[in-house]
């Protein structure tokens, strides 16, 4: 369903149990970065209008999968998610942005698919428990 800015904030706000002024903040910086005015929110997803940015994922949960037909997962889209172990990156993604995974402190693994094109500086910067990357068909 698509919503505009607004309508997301507030959707954030109800659903935020502790008032949570990070997300907020993040979700409220990333909304403005972009041209477009209509988004869609999936699940814990907040996306744009067609489906192919992740603006931003909500809560902090275990194990996180990005919905098929992401091509971009946007700057701080999945940061200080300090529960994070697993992630699933979706067939087709081309790109993960600057600081997208920022200080996700459990992840441990993550599987690039061969569709990224690119993977912008620090893009996991401060994921201490990273130790493995593996890249599909390199």
């Amino acid at each position: 369903m698509k919503e505009n800015k607004k309508d997301i904030l507030e959707k954030i706000a109800k659903q935020s149990k502790k008032g949570n002024k990070f997300e907020s903040m993040v979700l409220n910086l990333a909304l403005q970065k972009l041209d477009s005015e209509n988004f869609q929110m999936e699940d814990k997803a907040v996306l744009t209008a067609d489906g192919k940015r992740l603006v931003y994922i909500l809560g902090d949960e275990a194990e996180v999968t990005i919905k098929d037909g992401v091509e971009v997962i946007g700057e701080m889209a999945i940061a200080k998610k300090k529960n994070l172990k697993i992630l699933h990156l979706p067939q087709g993604l081309k790109k993960i942005e600057r600081d997208a995974l920022v200080d996700c402190d459990a992840l441990i693994t993550v599987t690039i698919p061969a569709s990224v094109e690119e993977i912008e500086a620090y893009a996991f910067a401060d994921c201490d428990a990273l130790k493995t990357v593996y890249f599909e068909k390199v």
